[in-house]
């Protein structure tokens, strides 16, 4: 995946010890209001052969990132992020496959005193990846900045699981090779944020008419569900109708929608039943379910 990618990226030349600390940085956005981070300087820590020497404090609406995987948060979608100060940061990141993941990023054009054209890379290793695997894991995707201030790269996730993220800065191959020493430490300050702009996910909605049914006469119930791609297209396959564990009925869709009918006028019981929608899903779209709708069987 990264052949030849050594030969594009900056070399970067780490000293043992750094003592600089990053400088505070502040992104607006249009219609956002200014979000500015302070930087916490810490006493130099060394984890697993990378120094640390400053952790960003975030706005309770981020995720911090790790400086291992196993310390590392869970990325929501949407949220400025803000990273820097070590020497890879990692978050953990949800994803279904289809997937892809629009990331607008902001980060210094140079090294400060320098002429060095910084670079960040942004990497998705495979699901299960570890602290002890990552120095050897090739990412499966992956996108660098080069020195572009303002960039606009996506990432697709092949597969569903829980993938990682890493961003190092001016590694000479993959942020695997920052672990030996082989990239800037510690990184500069840099934010980004993240938008899913494609994928297979899917939306159901359910509705039943009448809401309230005479008891023995149940086969008059119509369970009409709507099924929309929130990327486009129209998802087909089946859509089963549920009250708990009992099966209601089942119907096949057809442009995103279905009606189906109770086979047998005394499948449930007189009471109060919620009753759920479930999309099996198809090749291109993923399950959903909508919300629980009310139901209620009266007695004779």
């Amino acid at each position: 995946m990264h052949a030849g990618l050594r030969s594009r990226r900056v070399a970067a030349v780490v000293a043992a010890a750094v003592t600089a600390v990053p400088v505070a940085i502040a992104h607006a956005g249009e219609g956002r209001m200014s979000i500015s981070r302070r930087w916490l300087v810490l006493p130099a820590l060394l984890l697993g052969g990378l120094l640390v020497t400053a952790v960003p404090a975030v706005a309770s609406t981020t995720t911090a990132p790790g400086h291992t995987i196993a310390t590392a948060g869970t990325l929501t979608i949407g949220p400025e992020e803000t990273g820097g100060g070590g020497v890879i940061d990692f978050w953990k990141v949800q994803l279904t496959g289809g997937d892809q993941v629009q990331f607008s990023t902001t980060q210094p054009v140079y090294e400060p005193g320098t002429a060095i054209n910084t670079n960040y890379s942004y990497e998705l290793y495979a699901p299960g990846t570890t602290d002890s695997s990552f120095p050897g894991a090739t990412p499966i995707t992956y996108s660098d900045t080069f020195g572009t201030a303002n960039s606009v790269f996506t990432l697709r996730a092949p597969s569903t699981g829980t993938f990682i993220l890493a961003v190092c800065e001016n590694a000479t191959d993959n942020c695997g090779t920052a672990v030996s020493g082989q990239s800037l430490n510690p990184m500069q300050p840099y934010t980004f944020t993240t938008t899913l702009v494609g994928g297979p996910e899917t939306a159901t909605s359910l509705r039943l008419s009448p809401a309230s049914i005479t008891y023995g006469h149940e086969k008059i119930l119509a369970a009409k569900v709507t099924v929309t791609a929130r990327f486009g297209g129209r998802p087909a396959g089946t859509v089963t109708i549920m009250a708990g564990k009992k099966r209601v009925c089942t119907t096949k869709l057809s442009r995103g929608k279905g009606e189906c009918h109770p086979a047998s006028g005394s499948l449930l019981r007189p009471g109060k039943y919620s009753i759920v929608a479930f999309y099996g899903g198809s090749k291109s779209f993923a399950r959903s379910e909508s919300k629980a709708v009310s139901l209620k069987i009266r007695k004779r």
